[in-house]
């Protein structure tokens, strides 16, 4: 067995999403989710999920990391150079996911982007997509998961080095975890 310092760990969060990190589409799903559910329960998720949000910043606290030794993993971040710009955008509008972010950036944790742009503007224009059937879209939309997954499962094992520790802000529908290489010894935070 490797010792600590030769380890690849990874400490994956499972994550729920803010209005803050839809961007431009989140009107259009806080619109749909308050048609189907109503104001009342929008109400109760936004603080549910502000609540979730805190039990994993004090879940990542108490960790004691060294910090130049964690990279940053982030759902829906993009490799494309200008990563730093949209973490602080992101945090700038809201998003308590992205302020963590830049909280253990400030910290001295490096980033990385993490997705595919192509896969993620695909997946946006699948929600546009007028004439599909909802089978066709969420075949479409499994397919993109997959590929999206793959596609982080490869970042995260092309640039997590020995002794680092990674820490993956992922969405529940991703199916990352199965197809993580086995080298990677993963911890789930707040895991049930």
């Amino acid at each position: 067995m490797k010792d600590l310092s030769e380890r690849r760990r990874l400490i994956y969060v499972p994550i729920v999403h803010e209005s803050a990190d839809m961007g431009s589409q989140a009107e259009k799903l806080r619109q749909i989710y308050v048609a189907r559910y109503g104001l009342r329960a929008w109400q109760e998720s936004r603080k549910a999920i502000s609540a979730y949000w805190l039990r994993i910043e004090r879940e990542i606290e108490r960790l004691n990391l060294d910090y130049k030794k964690v990279r940053l993993y982030q759902d829906g971040l993009p490799v494309c150079g200008q990563e730093a710009e949209i973490i602080r955008d992101v945090a700038e509008a809201g998003s308590r996911n992205y302020s963590l972010l830049q909280n253990l950036i400030r910290k001295g944790s490096l980033f990385e982007g993490t997705e595919d742009p192509a896969l993620l503007c695909a997946e946006r224009d699948l929600l546009t997509v007028a004439d599909q059937s909802e089978a066709e879209k969420q075949a479409n939309a499994s397919k993109l998961m997959k590929q999206r997954d793959q596609f982080i499962s490869d970042r995260i094992d092309q640039t997590l080095q020995p002794g680092e520790v990674g820490i993956v802000f992922i969405g529940a529908l991703h199916k990352l975890r199965e197809i993580l290489p086995k080298d990677i010894e993963v911890r789930i935070l707040l895991e049930r």
